[in-house]
């Protein structure tokens, strides 16, 4: 038996918090790589094409601002889902390097949700 999470072990508000920074740091990249692409798809796919497509939606029309956004992200409370979360939009902003837009705003979610890296925690 694994106690190991997914994505679609998320309640509805981190899978929106997910889909919400996922959005934003794609829109700050510019355009879509082919790797960005395929982590987005597995995504989807993990969390059901409807609901991330609904999930999506949602997070353009609610979160109009950074200030909106970040607002809604101090809500989200469950330590393992931040850092899941965390995890996942860090590995899709690193696909195409991390641009300042990106930085500034995992530098943000670092410190608002206490989030703490170790070189261990990095594979090569």
């Amino acid at each position: 038996m694994t106690t190991e999470r997914s994505v679609r072990d998320l309640a509805h508000d981190e899978q929106l918090a997910l889909a919400a920074l996922l959005r934003r740091v794609v829109l700050a990249g510019g355009e879509v790589t082919d790797q960005e692409a395929t982590s987005l798809a597995e995504i989807s796919e993990a969390i059901g094409h409807d609901t991330y497509a609904a999930l999506m939606d949602e997070a353009a029309a609610r979160f109009t601002s950074e200030e909106e956004l970040q607002s809604f992200l101090g809500t989200i409370e469950n330590q393992e889902s931040r850092e899941m979360i965390y995890g996942l939009v860090l590995m899709e902003a690193g696909f195409d390097g991390v641009n300042k837009s990106e930085a500034d705003l995992l530098g943000w979610l670092a410190t608002a949700w206490k989030i703490t890296m170790e070189a261990e925690d990095v594979d090569f």
